[in-house]
């Protein structure tokens, strides 16, 4: 196959960052955002060789606002507050190394003082706008929501992504920010998409103050998904790429991060928090397969139950067009949070 032809079909796949709806399959529903420089990446580096995948491994840990400042970045947060009908944003310094998180408030929608705080984590290609629903949701049943948007995504600073092993750190640090505000008022709950899924895991195996947690569609690891995640999305330029090959892509990445590898081991975590988690993973999922979430579960804890979503894909799950996950995942966390109260 010619790779002009190549690059084409790969960027007619490729979701891109407005709403829409599609077929079912790779992706299973609405467009969503991979990053560009990402998929340039993996065309230069793959049909490049040993060279440009360096390239490709600066690109996996490269967010969408590397190098971006404050300023530049702060205009989401006036979207949000105009458009979107969130409350107000927080803003938390967090680091090393250093960042300003952005999140999202929204409040119980009967006026009520809340039933506690449930934060709520994004996936890799996407941002907090993509899970104003589940905030809302949340907000419907009485919990504040903040919506996160994790280091380097939408209204946040940050250079680097690093497949939860800094982004723990993060959201720990915006946790005590935000109980010393006065913000989050326990007991505390995590609601995460894909990425946030698992980072949504990876912070509660390091922070005993989560009481619950709903992951959806999470990695079991950064080592496991990224030569997974690259093979999915430009199969055709990956033949003749072997595991060691890609192994040594995904050090270097880590590397070029800033972070250890097995930092990034998000089925380690699950093994260390006593938090209750709920996982969840469609049975069609190509991009991130239910293996993953099998996996995570098999490290849990007692309070931890699977559940396989039946002919969902990976954004077939966040759908969530029959309301199945929003309502496992709401009885999960009255279930687990009034416990702790």
């Amino acid at each position: 196959m010619r790779l002009d032809a190549t690059v084409r079909r790969l960027a007619e796949g490729i979701p891109h960052a407005r709403p829409g709806v599609r077929g079912d399959g790779l992706w299973g529903g609405p467009r969503r955002v991979v990053p560009s420089g990402l998929v340039a990446g993996l065309v230069v580096a793959l049909a490049g060789g040993a060279g440009c995948a360096s390239f490709l491994a600066g690109e996996i840990v490269q967010p969408p606002n590397a190098g971006k400042s404050v300023e530049a970045v702060s205009a989401d947060d006036r979207v949000a507050v105009g458009l979107l009908d969130v409350e107000r944003v927080e803003r938390v310094e967090v680091g090393p190394p250093a960042a300003e998180i952005a999140c999202w408030v929204l409040e119980p929608t009967d006026g009520a003082p809340p039933r506690g705080t449930v934060f709520v984590l994004h996936g890799f290609g996407d941002g907090p706008f993509w899970m104003l629903g589940k905030g809302r949701a949340l907000a419907h049943a009485g919990y504040r929501a903040i919506v996160v948007a994790l280091r380097g995504y939408a209204g946040s600073t940050g250079d680097v992504r690093t497949f939860t092993a800094i982004e723990r750190c993060d959201c720990t640090q915006v946790l005590d920010e935000l109980l010393a505000r006065g913000v989050a008022v326990p007991p505390i709950g995590v609601w995460g998409m894909s990425y946030g899924a698992s980072t949504a895991i990876a912070w509660a195996g390091e922070d005993p103050r989560i009481d619950a947690v709903v992951a959806v569609a999470g990695f079991s690891s950064m080592r496991e998904i990224t030569p997974h995640f690259v093979r999915t999305i430009a199969a055709p330029l990956t033949i003749g790429i072997d595991d060691a090959a890609f192994d040594a892509l995904v050090l270097d990445a880590a590397t070029r991060g800033g972070f250890e590898l097995d930092a990034a081991d998000v089925t380690g975590a699950m093994a260390k928090t006593d938090a209750a988690v709920l996982i969840m993973h469609g049975e069609w999922d190509l991009l991130v397969p239910p293996e993953h979430g099998e996996r995570l579960a098999g490290a849990g804890n007692a309070k931890t139950e699977f559940v396989r979503l039946p002919a969902r894909g990976h954004v077939g799950a966040w759908m969530d067009v029959d309301g199945r996950a929003k309502a496992e995942g709401l009885a999960w966390l009255e279930r687990w949070m009034r416990q702790r109260k």
